[in-house]
């Protein structure tokens, strides 16, 4: 996962609690950077209470994640990501 930012919403400017953000590797891959105007399409953000912020830096929570992944990806049965068809550039090219 891509760390994206804290507090993002305008529900969360006004919280007392903080909300961390992180976009899939996948989508961050597919369609860049989260936080970048020109990204278009379906990104896939997900928001960490404080609380359970150490699930995104604990090995359980790794395992935990993975495993999450994993029975999605079966429930789906194996979907694969489709190639984007253009030239691709490195983050901050041209």
């Amino acid at each position: 996962m891509v760390y994206v930012g804290t507090n993002l919403t305008i529900e969360d400017k006004s919280a007392s609690d903080i909300t961390y953000y992180f976009q899939t590797t996948a989508s961050y891959m597919r369609f860049g950077p989260a936080t970048s105007p020109h990204t278009e399409g379906d990104i896939d953000v997900i928001p960490y209470s404080e609380d359970r912020l150490g699930d995104v830096f604990t090995l359980q929570g790794i395992v935990a994640a993975i495993s999450e992944a994993a029975s999605r990806a079966a429930s789906l049965n194996y979907p694969k990501l489709k190639t984007t068809p253009g030239n691709w550039q490195r983050a901050g090219a041209g």
